[in-house]
């Protein structure tokens, strides 16, 4: 194998890197490596190996210009085929040249192993150029015609030999070539001739990034690849990495995956990125030419660092190549576990959309100390917590050298991705790889341990690292961790960020449709994925999805989700939750009468206080209470929410649809019962219960009786908050149902009910209005209940003085005068009583003199039978009805 160094711009350590990856596989691997100095415009490759004064020797041999020189002048007197005819031309000159093993120059002395096999480094320096040597050099360097070379001397030809020499068992396991910077003759061919790998090292600048960008797409042209006849593959490695300016780094590296991912080798493809292959900057080796490996002073990192990028280059070597036999190599297995592989990851590949999160990353890193208790994710299925934990590994990943993620739905899971990560570090046989693993945790720091999906803490816990000496990141759905972890939670999107998700998704720029959109699906980030995946394969707008969502509902939302093919739609995921809560029955029914309540924080004291309500007694059993929500809260099906319990939206309408009809209409007819006992009870009005009220009403059928008992309820409790408006709502939508399908005494009750609220608030204007309309309704609907509803029409016209107007409804009604005048006279004292704590008899100025006697007669009787407070709060909330 040939591994050809290359860098766009100089200054980039390439020639460092090359040497230590040479020392590594020499010390480590056990291999003959031959390191060719193909810089020859700025040579000195030896100078890394001082030992035995070799670099001043190196510098008075021969080398590649030589080489070159003679060929060209030993060339008229080779007996070569024709120029046509390539193959028996290398063979040609494979008998004919002097073999280069006679040309290389031993920089680490040969060891022979205790298996047989020889290690060494050998080296082809750039030429002779010692001393007065210099300038004959230099000038042979500056003359040299590559193109002259290539056109009329058989340059192809002449470097295919020499590639096979390079990679020939007589000579080496593996070949090291040093390219020149840029673009250039010499180093086109040590790059597109020569080298089965091409490893271009870039420091993380545009120049360098998009120099190398381009170089890597000039290496594969197909014309290129054609010419070579076989594969070609490339690494691309960032260096000088400066680990104490972690945001600059974590930003660079953001521009660096980005501008490069798309080239990775096939063979890395799913296991490691080009940035595990990063080499930091460590200041004490800019000042001179120092190996790392296998120096006792050598820094960790940086070692750790060329490590890694050797390992890489031997799994990128084919089956049955002499340096791909060193990775079932003991010794090197040993020492990789401890310090080769010190950067291991298996963090599934970085998502390409992750909006809204940039707080809880920021909030985790802080919440991590140089080592302490590890931290769960929690949250609803969907809301992103994988999503999260990826990004942070990954984004982070500059401050582990091993980050591996273990799937932790169970015990047997755990264990196997404990077995699969002490294979990475390179178990020795014989030992239990689940112990080595936690006893390397327990050794090391700077790891960073993801467990996805943990359900159970007990369970988990026993099976976490013992030593806490680097972070562990779990996610869960359950947020009781107490004692094992910090719990942190991962809602739903904010409504801006997930409008942004939309937005970036669908191309859609009105503001009005993003919006509806992300509200409608509660803000859920695999909800408005799925949503905006199943729009991409459908071609349908914002527009036409949610017309069907609102006809169809969670039903449809769920067949998005399946059409998307991921295998892991939202109501797959959720109803897996939901089929263990079934097994649970309080929880079930908890989980059943949230379902249909609003989409607010649901008061616990205010639905577990009353009188029960058969269908949803366990409310009033504070143990099954606790232990539903428990269950519940283990799936993140509630949450905790300002002194109550909230279902999201999107969740609650998925479990009516699982309930179905019958099961649906049974929770609603139980929550209006439990807010009405809720309303009932409560002295001073809680806004939570009466958003709940409404909302369950709004599930109720119109016929339901105890759904208008309900409204009348929520009403009262709306005008004492002083919201009139939403009060009148309220009792008009009682109108409305009563005289729908109920009987002319919930007809009267209701009607009432929203006159005296209008009389209430002195609206006579608005009283006028509505009894006009109820007395024709009557008439036409409800003929007995005309004259009463013209009586109250009567009272309202006299309390406006509008007494023609008055007479004319009472002769057309026929109504007794008596009775009108008995209604003004108990409406004015409830009023008068009502601000003043006191009552007495009004004088009735337009009342006809010959009817006072009566009226008076008959107030007194009615005052004689019912105490004070009943006039004045009974009466005008319409629980007192004259005949």
């Amino acid at each position: 194998m040939i591994y050809t160094f290359y860098s766009y711009k100089g200054g980039v350590g390439r020639s460092m890197a090359l040497a230590n990856v040479a020392e590594w596989l020499y010390l480590t691997a056990g291999l003959r490596v031959v390191i060719v100095d193909w810089d020859l415009e700025a040579p000195g490759l030896e100078a890394f190996f001082p030992s035995d004064g070799r670099p001043a020797a190196v510098a008075r041999q021969p080398g590649l210009i030589d080489l070159l020189l003679e060929y060209k002048a030993d060339l008229p007197y080779l007996d070569l085929p024709p120029e046509a005819d390539q193959e028996a031309t290398v063979k040609a000159l494979s008998e004919q040249l002097t073999p280069l093993r006679s040309r290389v120059f031993p920089l680490r002395r040969p060891v022979t192993r205790p298996d047989g096999r020889t290690s060494g480094v050998w080296i082809l320096p750039a030429g002779r150029r010692a001393g007065e040597s210099f300038t004959a050099y230099s000038d042979a360097v500056q003359d040299f015609d590559w193109n002259g070379f290539y056109a009329r001397s058989r340059g192809h030809a002449f470097f295919e030999w020499l590639r096979r020499q390079l990679v020939s068992p007589d000579l080496a396991d593996v070949a090291l070539i040093d390219a020149r910077t840029g673009f250039s003759e010499m180093g086109g061919v040590a790059t597109r001739q020569l080298a089965d790998v091409i490893v271009s090292l870039c420091v993380l600048n545009s120049q360098n990034i998009e120099g190398v960008r381009a170089m890597t797409a000039s290496f594969a042209r197909p014309e290129v690849l054609a010419a070579r006849g076989r594969p070609l593959m490339q690494l691309v490695v960032p260096t000088r990495t400066d680990n104490n300016e972690t945001d600059a780094l974590n930003f660079a590296k953001g521009q660096f995956e980005r501008q490069t991912s798309d080239l990775l080798p096939e063979p890395m493809r799913g296991r490691r990125t080009f940035w595990d292959l990063r080499i930091p900057y460590v200041p004490k080796y800019a000042y001179t030419e120092r190996l790392a490996v296998g120096a006792s002073d050598a820094n960790e990192d940086l070692v750790a660092a060329y490590t890694r990028l050797a390992t890489q280059l031997i799994e990128l070597a084919p089956a049955g190549a002499a340096v791909r036999a060193t990775l079932h190599d003991d010794r090197a297995r040993e020492l990789r576990s401890t310090v080769a592989l010190a950067q291991v990851t298996n963090v599934p590949a970085r998502l390409p959309l992750l909006v809204g999160r940039e707080g809880l990353l920021s909030d985790l890193r802080s919440r991590f100390a140089p080592a302490g208790t590890p931290i769960v994710l929690y949250g609803l299925g969907g809301a992103g917590k994988t999503a999260l934990a990826i990004e942070f590994a990954h984004r982070f990943t500059a401050d582990y050298r091993v980050a591996w993620w273990i799937d932790a739905s169970s015990p047997e899971r755990v264990a196997q991705g404990y077995v699969q990560l002490a294979a990475a570090l390179g178990v020795i046989p014989g030992h239990d790889p689940i112990a080595y693993a936690r006893e390397w945790f327990a050794a090391h720091e700077g790891w960073l341990l993801v467990l996805d999906g943990a359900e159970h803490p007990d369970v988990l816990e026993p099976l976490m690292p013992r030593e806490r000496r680097g972070h562990v990141l779990i996610t869960s759905r359950s947020p009781r961790w107490t004692g094992i972890a910090t719990a942190v939670e991962v809602p739903v999107l904010a409504v801006d960020d997930a409008v942004d998700l939309v937005r970036r998704r669908t191309g859609e720029s009105e503001p009005a449709m993003l919006e509806g959109l992300a509200r409608a699906l509660g803000e859920h980030p695999l909800a408005l994925e799925e949503a905006c995946a199943y729009m991409e394969a459908t071609g349908r707008s914002i527009g036409s999805f949610r017309e069907r969502y609102a006809d169809e509902g969670a039903r449809f939302l769920q067949r998005a989700g399946e059409q998307r093919g991921t295998g892991h739609a939202l109501a797959a995921l959720w109803l897996e939750s939901y089929r263990e809560v079934l097994r649970d029955p309080p929880a079930r029914d908890l989980l059943g009468l949230l379902s249909v309540l609003g989409s607010e924080s649901v008061p616990v004291e205010a639905i577990t206080c009353g009188a029960p309500v058969t269908a949803a007694r366990f409310l009033w059993e504070p143990a099954t209470v606790d232990e539903a929500v428990i269950k519940l809260r283990q799936f993140s099906f509630v949450a905790a929410r300002e002194g109550g319990l909230q279902v999201h939206g999107l969740l609650a309408a998925f479990v009516r649809m699982w309930l179905g009809e019958d099961l649906v209409r049974h929770w609603t007819e139980t929550g209006v019962g439990v807010l009405s006992s809720a309303l009932a009870r409560s002295e001073a009005p809680d806004e939570l219960v009466l958003a709940h009220a409404q909302a369950v009403v709004d599930r109720t059928d119109d016929g339901s009786t105890a759904a208008i008992e309900l409204l009348d309820l929520l009403a009262g409790k709306q005008e004492e908050l002083g919201r009139i408006p939403a009060a009148a709502a309220t009792l008009e939508e009682a109108v409305r149902r009563s005289r729908l399908h109920l009987g002319d005494r919930w007809v009267e009750r209701a009607m009432r009910a929203r006159l005296m609220l209008l009389i209430r608030t002195e609206d006579l204007q608005g009283a006028r209005a509505v009894l006009q309309d109820d007395v024709s309704w009557a008439a036409a609907n409800l003929p007995k209940l005309r004259q009463t509803i013209a009586v109250d029409l009567a009272v309202v016209l006299l309390r406006s003085n509008e007494y023609a107007d008055a007479q004319r409804i009472i002769s057309a009604v026929d109504i007794p005068t008596e009775r009108v005048l008995v209604q003004v006279l108990l409406w004015q004292i409830a009023f008068q009583a009502r601000r003043t704590g006191a009552w007495s008899m009004p004088r009735l100025d337009h009342a006809a003199q010959d009817s006072q006697a009566t009226v008076q007669r008959e107030v007194e009787r009615i005052l004689g039978q019912l105490p004070l407070d009943r006039i004045a709060d009974g009466f005008l909330r319409a629980d007192l009805f004259p005949d």
